[in-house]
């Protein structure tokens, strides 16, 4: 069957594309093909012989993070279970990675830009939260969790994409807000990325309208999302007679996703008759518990409907405006490179519900760091993986590649198809 199965392989490769997301439950007690795959990506970059010179006898155990974790081997207990290796050879590994680990962002980030795989230098940034289990450490704090877990303390993630490359990371107390977190990002930033213009994509969780003199004053350009329900913001949605205007002197634009708009605004119509019907008939802690989803919108002394709030809301949903320094790009091209932000979401569902980032137990700040770090690199590896393979045809060769993934025969033919 493995003599047939690699036969289709070597006739059909032209057309395989794969996305090792899909098997990264396959077990293995020697994933050779995944080894080889991740080596010559190194070895494509000009990496491997200084990460060798970095890690020295460690370098194997940094190799064997990252292909385990695509086999949901999560952590270092059950890593060295699996390889049967000394535990403390991967404890001391976190610890190098430690110390390491902004000069290891910078090594892959200036990688990527001397093979051409970096051009735009297009920075998105956004933020997620990860928990503890068991004890935790002094950064990990009770703040508002994007896990649904406010029963346990956190840490905040900050992550960057370069051209939707995941390359540095950023670790906070629990308790931080995105907007206290902006400026000193974005100027850490600055120092790391050699580039005279540079993009800053963020959404509305991180704006604050004295920052746009500090990036303009750094020479930083930006698109960042405004705030749709507070202050003076959701007037400029009923501009109607263009979707681009001035505030303060600055570039604004107004999109408005309408298919989306419609289904919301009968959603709110739907809602709003329910709460109308209800209030009479329940007492003030009855509506505040069937309707808290709801409560903005009700005056809860008098019994009735907030007009003013409701129409403030109707304003805003399935809308959007986002300010912009940039002014030799239409305002379509803007709005699209915004809603590429998606593309950090999506690595963060990957990081957590691929990579097991969540939940932390370590105990000590600085393998926090370096726990994070491996997530992110691995998530550097399956971003380089999928370019070159796609995600279709996924079902076509599973089965086939699952059989004989640790060949020598299927381990080069697979390595030999990572390539620049």
């Amino acid at each position: 069957m493995r003599s047939k199965a690699w036969s289709y392989i070597l006739e059909k490769q032209k057309d395989i594309k794969i996305s090792l997301s899909e098997i990264k439950r396959i077990r293995s007690k020697s994933p050779v093909g995944l080894m080889k795959m991740v080596e010559r990506i190194l070895s494509n970059l000009d990496l491997t012989k200084k990460l060798k010179k970095t890690f020295g006898d460690s370098y194997d155990e940094l190799i064997e993070e990252i292909i385990y974790r695509f086999y949901s081997v999560t952590s270092e207990r059950a890593l060295y279970l699996t390889t049967e290796k000394p535990k403390d050879r991967y404890y001391r590994l976190l610890d190098k990675i430690f110390k390491k680990k902004q000069g290891l962002e910078n090594l892959f980030y200036n990688a990527l830009e001397r093979k051409g795989k970096i051009t735009k230098h297009e920075v998105k940034i956004d933020t997620t939260s990860t928990y503890f289990e068991g004890n935790s450490l002094s950064i990990a704090m009770y703040g508002y969790s994007r896990d649904h877990r406010g029963d346990r303390k956190q840490i905040v993630i900050l992550l960057v994409l370069i051209d939707d490359y995941p390359l540095f990371s950023y670790v906070f107390e629990g308790n931080k807000k995105d907007v206290s977190l902006f400026l000193q990002t974005v100027k850490d930033l600055k120092k790391r990325i050699k580039y005279d213009r540079f993009i800053i994509f963020c959404d509305k969780g991180f704006f604050k309208s004295e920052y746009l003199k500090e990036l303009e004053k750094e020479g930083i350009f930006y698109v960042m999302a405004v705030p749709r329900r507070i202050g003076e913001w959701p007037e400029y949605h009923n501009n109607k007679t263009s979707k681009e205007f001035f505030v303060d002197g600055r570039r604004a634009i107004l999109y408005e996703n309408t298919e989306l708009r419609k289904t919301l605004l009968k959603e709110l119509e739907e809602t709003l008759r329910k709460i109308k019907d209800g209030l009479n008939k329940l007492t003030p802690s009855e509506i505040k518990r069937k309707y808290k989803y709801a409560f903005k919108f009700i005056n809860l002394k008098e019994k009735k409907l907030r007009g003013k709030i409701i129409e403030k809301e109707k304003k805003v949903l399935g809308r959007w405006i986002v300010v912009t320094n940039i002014s030799d790009k239409p305002a379509e091209g803007i709005v699209e490179d915004y809603k590429s932000l998606q593309e950090i979401e999506r690595d963060f569902r990957i990081l957590k519900h691929e990579l097991n980032l969540r939940p932390v137990f370590h105990r000590r700040y600085d393998r926090v760091i370096s726990h994070v770090f491996i997530c992110v690199f691995i998530l550097l590896i399956k971003h380089i993986i999928e370019e070159k393979f796609g995600k279709e045809k996924l079902e076509e060769i599973m089965k086939i590649f699952s059989y004989d993934i640790t060949t020598e025969k299927g381990s080069f033919l697979w390595a030999e198809k990572i390539s620049y």
